[in-house]
C-alpha cells in the first residue's frame, strides 16, 4: 500500500512537473500554437494527477495507520482464539 501511494504521488508529480516546464518553454519562444497545446494538455491531464495525488496520499495515510494491524480486527482474532481455547477444553 505504502509503495502505491508513494509511486502515484511521485508519478503524477513527475507528469505535472515536467507538462509545467514545457509550458514554460513554448511561452518563453513565444510559440502561440504550441504553448496552447500544451496548456490544452495540462488541463485534460491535471484532474487526472490531482485524483493520482488524493489517492497516492490516501494509501500512504491508510498504510501508516495500520501499520501493526487494524486494531478491531486483531481484538476479534483474539475474541476468537479464546472462544476456541475454551471449546477445546
Amino acid at each position: 500500500m505504502i509503495g502505491t501511494g508513494i509511486f502515484a504521488v511521485l508519478g503524477s508529480g513527475f507528469i505535472v512537473v515536467e507538462l509545467l516546464e514545457h509550458i514554460d518553454t513554448m511561452l518563453a519562444a513565444d510559440d502561440a500554437v504550441m504553448s496552447r497545446g500544451w496548456l490544452l494538455g495540462f488541463a485534460l491531464l491535471w484532474p487526472k494527477c490531482l485524483l493520482l495525488f488524493t489517492f497516492g496520499a490516501f494509501f500512504i495515510i491508510w498504510a501508516i495507520r495500520d501499520w501493526n494491524g487494524n486494531a478491531s480486527r486483531v481484538l476479534l482474532l483474539k475474541l476468537l482464539e479464546a472462544q476456541q481455547m475454551d471449546e477445546a477444553l
